[in-house]
Formats: structure tokens, sequence, C-alpha cells
């Protein structure tokens, strides 16, 4: 690829990076939001009506440019979520959902198995480590060419 100067090749990066964060942006998300499906197909409940609040939570932001390069995120947004539960938070009914906990904290009446912890086998599928994103963008930017080091390992 040739350059005429310095703005050209700054703009194709700056575009490599913001398709490279798209992609695992939808990557991410994706993942999540499947082991979500799964975690509600696993169980129907039978002591309270479900109401999806959980589903409806999880959030994809659009990839928008920083001082720097660009940031996206995907996480659940708790103020989407309204559980009446007088001795619980929001925060801790939802921790206990994504480490596969289904209805309120501490429920006795849970049928024993294993079920989906969303957040742990979403992790586990990203194969993320201490660096979290960090190595997919670093692969998805590999792809489209651009060679990265990396020296934080």
């Amino acid at each position: 690829m040739n350059f005429k100067n310095l703005k050209d090749l700054e703009k194709h990066l700056n575009n490599q990076m913001k398709d490279a964060l798209l992609q695992v942006k939808e990557e991410v998300y994706s993942i999540i939001a499947e082991k979500l499906l799964q975690y509600y197909e696993e169980y129907t409940p039978v002591k309270y009506k479900r109401t999806y609040q959980l589903l409806k939570s999880l959030v994809k932001t659009e990839v928008i440019p920083t001082g720097h390069g660009f940031k996206a995120n995907v996480y659940f947004d708790l103020s989407k979520i309204h559980y009446k539960n007088e001795k619980h938070s929001t925060a801790e009914i939802v921790k206990d959902a994504l480490n596969g906990q289904h209805g309120h904290f501490g429920c006795n009446y849970m049928p024993k198995g294993k079920w989906t912890s969303i957040w742990g086998e979403s992790m586990l599928i990203l194969d993320l480590d201490d660096y979290g994103v960090i190595d997919l963008i670093v692969q998805a930017l590999k792809n489209r060419g651009i060679e990265v080091r990396q020296n934080i390992k």
C-alpha cells in the first residue's frame, strides 16, 4: 500500500483500528448474548414470573473516537433492571446470575445441576487472560495486515 503523506497513513490506520474494534465488540457481545440465552433456556421458573430484564440489559455501544484511538463497551446496564427484592441489591442479583444462579440470591428451591455461568463461560470462549480484549484487538489488526507487537506480557 502506498500513501501520499502521513495524514493518509494515519487515516488508513484509524479506519483499520475502528474496524478491528467493531469486530471485537460484536464478537464479545455475540458470545455473551449466546450464553445469556442459554442461561434463560435451561430453567423455567416456577416461583416467579420471568421478566427478561437481564437479557434486555445487555448493551453494546457504538465505536467512538477518543483522544488517541477508539473505544466501545459491552456491558450489563443495571439501570435497565428493576428487581423487587428487599434483601439484595440489583448488582448482587446480577452478579449471581452471571455466575449461574437462577432466580433471586440464595433461593433454595432450585433443582440441583450445573447452570450456565454467563460471564465465566463467555470469558473462556473468548480466551481472555489478564490483558482482556487487548489480545483480541491485536489479532483483529493482524488479520487486517497491520503488524502489532505486544510488549506488555
